[in-house]
């Protein structure tokens, strides 16, 4: 696929945020010649489609990764921006649920 959209910015956040990911990502996406969004699926199990033709690949431990707009009929990808994982690929574990608050006893006093 042609890779398009790599700037100066877009690389220094993804070099701070993803740090090496990014660039093996970069080299395996230019090699890739997924026809349909169920063979990019086979290769990258992790990404997330986020709109008809947007995918968010992860490449942090935290989700974070790369937002890229991909053109299957012109075996093309834009990148967009480097992003944090979508709501709805976050697993469960990331979500918390605190505990209801304990409550104290207190003395009563005697009269």
């Amino acid at each position: 696929m042609k890779v398009t959209g790599l700037t100066d910015g877009l690389r220094g956040n993804a070099r701070r945020l993803c740090g090496a990911d990014f660039c093996a990502w970069i080299t395996e996406a230019e090699y890739g010649t997924w026809g349909s969004w169920e063979e990019l699926q086979k290769h990258y199990p992790k990404a997330c489609r986020t709109s008809e033709d947007e995918t968010h690949f992860p490449l942090a431990v935290d989700g974070t990764g790369v937002r890229v707009v991909v053109i299957f009929h012109q075996q093309l990808m834009i990148l967009c921006c480097i992003a944090p994982s979508p709501m709805t690929s976050r697993t469960a574990a990331f979500h918390r649920i605190s505990h209801p608050p304990k409550i104290r006893k207190t003395s009563e006093p005697t009269l």
